[in-house]
């Protein structure tokens, strides 16, 4: 019973609200065999609704005589489930279209979510359709539908995804080859696992909208031509070699996942999909010509083969390495204008000149939220101090932007948009700065982001931080300063006179060290 109280209430206290809700509860209790799983849906289904009028109703649900036998929980889970508004209804029964105890990268699954529809953007909601996303995720954990992981990693419960399957009505199928195994005519998303007549399974369905292959050499098994209207294809198999080109036929495709496969190569024909939005390859030898066409992309990820832990390049959403050679320039991405949350570029130390950079269109990105731009920790012949300047100059963000990391930048300068006062990128709320050592004098500007509260510089020579003696206090939102393994770190053009020289105005500003005295740290300084 306290458990339960716990699942409904949380830090509430239960005296606070009807007497009725307890006598209620307890016959609530009976019903739920003592299941810790039953008590944490149905108990948080009441807590997202604490009248008498919700509760009875849950009481005196027809669901609770579905039961088999006297220690069946599923009534209490399908009753959870019946109350699910029908977008969430949607996405918990999609879940089980994996199998059991496999784990799923949130994205991945809000980008399935998305792939099929059943996320709705609102014409009056400024969110976009990952943000909705994840709060239709959150909502399936709070209710405990899908219970979530380290490195934002979900599942399901076995008997949660014993439920999915059923509500699905047929529409979701996990088929091994086991004999006896039926697959209704009307299944939409299909996952195949084993060795199997892949063949004949898919064409007992001709309304598939997700395939997912789990398998060795499975891919080369089925004619994807009978997939005209696939949405999500997903292909977990090392062996596979070749892109299959009639992949490039469906119109229709959204969601493209042959990341752990080994690829090497894709046709020129891949640009034809105009409607994907999640691409996620192996990295190949060589990119299209028109690559850059795939306007809709939201989400592109090519999986380093030399990376140990496929799980950790999930954190990266989108990556991309510029390269001399195979057609990776920075300008494949300058129609890439819906991409979105974070953006990680490496390789800048391949842009010859400010012009080329400026070809990335990063200016049109407002869907970035994230940004880290990356130089290899070195100056060559071809890549001097004053071409990452000028490369750092063309590389300006959306004004939308939150979080820049820069790292390994060997320029001394400072681009013109992080120098401006007031400065572009207004919304920034946090910046780090790792390994570049030359960059010596960090702008007045940078003091002057109204949201800034995280700035962290690491690996850096002799920097100073730059103010502006016209201003009483700079970094004014600024609650961690972290820096670690700097030579020297000095300020100018703060005067103390202006700002915090006597011990009373120290006293205002609690905690603030005296070498730190003209910023506003709410938290804590960091040295290391």
């Amino acid at each position: 019973m306290s458990f339960f109280i716990n699942c409904v209430f949380g830090n509430d206290n239960p005296d606070n609200y009807s007497s009725a809700l307890q006598s209620i509860g307890e016959q609530i209790m009976k019903k739920l065999r003592g299941s810790p799983l039953a008590v944490k849906t149905v108990g948080r289904l009441l807590g997202r609704n604490l009248t008498v009028e919700h509760w009875k109703h849950v009481l005196d649900s027809d669901l609770w005589e579905i039961g088999s036998d006297a220690n069946d929980i599923m009534p209490a889970l399908a009753l959870t489930f019946h109350h699910l508004p029908e977008h969430l209804q949607l996405c918990f029964a999609f879940c089980s279209v994996f199998p059991k105890g496999h784990e799923i990268y949130m994205y991945d699954l809000i980008g399935m979510w998305i792939a099929h529809g059943y996320i709705l953007e609102s014409g009056t909601n400024s969110k976009t359709l990952e943000d909705l996303g994840e709060e239709y995720l959150k909502e399936l954990n709070q209710l405990s539908l899908i219970e979530d992981h380290v490195l934002s990693l979900y599942k399901m419960h076995d008997l949660l995804h014993d439920l999915a399957q059923s509500v699905s009505q047929g529409e979701v199928c996990i088929y091994e080859g086991k004999r006896g195994k039926r697959i209704s005519t009307n299944v939409r998303h299909l996952c195949v696992c084993g060795p199997v007549d892949l063949e004949s399974v898919v064409r007992k369905s001709n309304s598939l909208r997700t395939l997912v292959l789990f398998g060795d050499d499975i891919c080369s098994q089925v004619d994807l031509e009978a997939l005209k209207r696939i949405r999500v294809l997903v292909v977990i198999d090392k062996n596979m070699q070749e892109f299959p080109k009639v992949v490039t036929h469906l119109k229709h495709l959204r969601y493209l996942d042959f990341s752990r496969s080994s690829i090497k190569c894709v046709p020129e024909s891949l640009s034809r999909l105009c409607q994907l939005r999640v691409l996620k390859l192996p990295q190949l030898d060589a990119l299209p010509g028109l690559f850059h066409s795939l306007i809709n992309l939201r989400t592109l990820l090519f999986f380093p083969v030399d990376h140990s832990n496929y799980q950790d390049v999930f954190l990266w959403e989108n990556l991309y390495e510029v390269k001399k050679e195979g057609g990776y320039r920075i300008a494949q991405l300058r129609n890439m204008n819906q991409l979105c949350r974070r953006l990680e570029i490496r390789g800048l130390e391949n842009i010859d000149n400010k012009e080329e950079a400026r070809k990335a269109n990063l200016k049109e990105k407002r869907l970035i939220k994230f940004l880290k731009l990356c130089w290899k920790d070195s100056v060559g012949a071809d890549c001097t101090r004053g071409v990452q300047e000028e490369v750092f100059e063309g590389l300006q963000p959306h004004h939308n932007l939150k979080h820049l990391e820069i790292q390994g930048y060997m320029g001394s300068k400072s681009p013109s948009w992080l120098w401006t006062t007031p400065a572009a990128l207004q919304m920034l709320t946090s910046i780090e700065l790792v390994g570049c050592r030359n960059w010596s004098r960090l702008p007045p500007s940078i003091g002057l982001l109204p949201f800034l509260e995280y700035l962290e510089l690491k690996g850096m020579e002799n920097i100073t931080i730059v103010g502006d003696d016209t201003v009483t206090m700079i970094f004014p939102s600024l609650k961690k300063l972290k820096l670690n393994e700097l030579a020297s770190v000095s300020f100018e053009g703060l005067s103390l006179s202006s700002s915090s020289s006597s011990s009373s105005t120290r006293q205002q500003q609690p905690g603030v060290a005296n070498c730190f005295l003209f910023l506003n740290i709410s938290e804590s300084i960091n040295v290391m």
